[in-house]
């Protein structure tokens, strides 16, 4: 039934709006909203930053998890927060999430071989403990880190002074974590990835729209917003039906591609570029100058992997284009101008960023990967331009550490004779 406009203008429901508080005291926070909203959000993050063939899910396999077509597998545990701090040395939250790993891998539901084990703070937080964690690279290092959290919790063994005095709130999974096989516990860590958010919702998943797909800036957000309903209702699907709340990678992108078309008329130009080939990956990550110019700025073998299936095909397309006509070698080569102008200005606008080269590099990094544009009056496939930034990158022409240039020629002769 309708509402009459008598009844939509009704006074008392005006009264009860205007005596809405327009900012929540602390009393009032709901932590356990803002936490299912957010692992809504990170499960529409991975499904805008995994591949197609991948199935994402939430509240399956941990808060958010992703499992790739091999059994590959990620599984996150977010946390959201506003003054507290989930990852201090004493925090429950820290101790719950690496308890709860122990748990799932013992019973069968991980594979700790297979699984990237990853923590999501919703803002920047720091501990010691979980810096050691997340800063181990080998089996040595994660044993290391785990003995080093154990004596700062417990005290040195075998008589763990520390022990009783370890608050009962997280006792039991501090003991959980501590007291299982460290051959098992120090995989978990060396699979161990900490990530933080930027303390805004809406634009660290604009940001993620703005890498992984190649829809307009101008249409970003009603586009985001339409793929985010389109999530929330697959999920109350399954949820309504008691069945996993998973959703498919493939189908998610297809919708988002609907979206993007019915709000965008702009044609795509067409990719031919097949999928990475594997024999390739090795030699990149060995001598390519813009896999060392990724180095430079300490970005992980994700981020390496990403810029590799990038710049083939970014470097396959262009080939293809030229040689069946459909694009000439002009035209790309102002386009390349027009990344190289885009670069100069994102480095003079770098100049009033505050933090170290790598934070710098880092942000100039971000900021051209945001970049934007046709070619030849066709939007490109979404490889093509961090495609090219890479390409002119392996050539020198663009750079992403403030000293690029010079930190690239100390980093050659650091190499080893061996790996040069």
């Amino acid at each position: 039934m309708s509402l009459s406009k008598t009844q939509k203008s009704d006074p008392s429901i005006i009264k009860i709006k205007q005596g809405l508080p327009q900012q929540l005291g602390s009393h009032h926070v709901p932590d356990k909203l803002r936490g299912y909203l957010k692992q809504l959000d990170r499960l529409l993050a991975r499904l805008l930053s995994m591949s197609r063939g991948w199935i994402v899910s939430v509240e399956v396999l941990d808060d958010v998890a992703a499992v790739g077509p091999d059994g590959e597998t990620i599984a996150e545990q977010d946390k959201s927060t506003y003054d507290g701090n989930p990852v201090s040395d004493r925090a429950l939250e820290l101790w719950k999430t690496l308890s709860n790993w122990v748990d799932s891998v013992a019973s069968g539901s991980l594979d700790v071989t297979k699984t990237e084990f990853v923590l999501y703070i919703s803002i920047q937080k720091s501990g010691t403990i979980v810096n050691n964690l997340d800063a181990a690279k080998t089996i040595e290092d994660a044993k290391k880190a785990i003995l080093e959290a154990k004596q700062e919790l417990w005290g040195l063994g075998p008589t763990y002074t520390k022990k009783a005095e370890v608050a009962d709130t997280i006792r039991p999974f501090v003991d959980n974590f501590l007291n299982a096989d460290v051959e098992i516990t120090s995989k978990i860590i060396l699979n161990f990835n900490l990530i933080f958010g930027i303390g805004d919702s809406e634009s660290e998943l604009l940001l993620m729209m703005g890498t992984y797909t190649t829809v307009p800036p101008d249409i970003a957000l009603v586009v985001l917003a339409g793929g985010a309903g389109w999530v929330h209702l697959q999920v109350m699907k399954k949820l309504d039906a008691r069945t996993p709340a998973t959703i498919n990678v493939d189908a998610f992108k297809d919708h988002l591609h609907h979206l993007a078309r019915k709000h965008d008329v702009s044609t795509i130009l067409r990719t031919y570029a097949p999928d990475l080939p594997q024999s390739i990956i090795g030699e990149h990550l060995q001598v390519k100058p813009y896999i060392r110019q990724l180095e430079l700025i300490d970005c992980d073998d994700g981020y390496k992997l990403n810029a590799i299936s990038n710049y083939f095909k970014a470097s396959y397309d262009r080939t293809e284009w030229t040689d069946r006509g459909e694009m000439d070698e002009e035209t790309i080569e102002d386009f390349e101008q027009e990344l190289i102008y885009h670069w100069s200005n994102i480095r003079l606008q770098s100049y009033s960023i505050t933090g170290s080269p790598i934070v710098v590099g880092r942000w100039i990094y971000g900021k051209c990967g945001q970049f934007r544009s046709d070619l030849g009056g066709l939007r490109p496939p979404p490889h093509f331009i961090p495609g090219s930034f890479h390409m002119l990158s392996n050539e020198m022409m663009v750079g992403w550490h403030p000293d690029y240039k010079n930190s690239m020629i100390v980093q050659e002769c650091e190499v080893p004779d061996g790996n040069s």
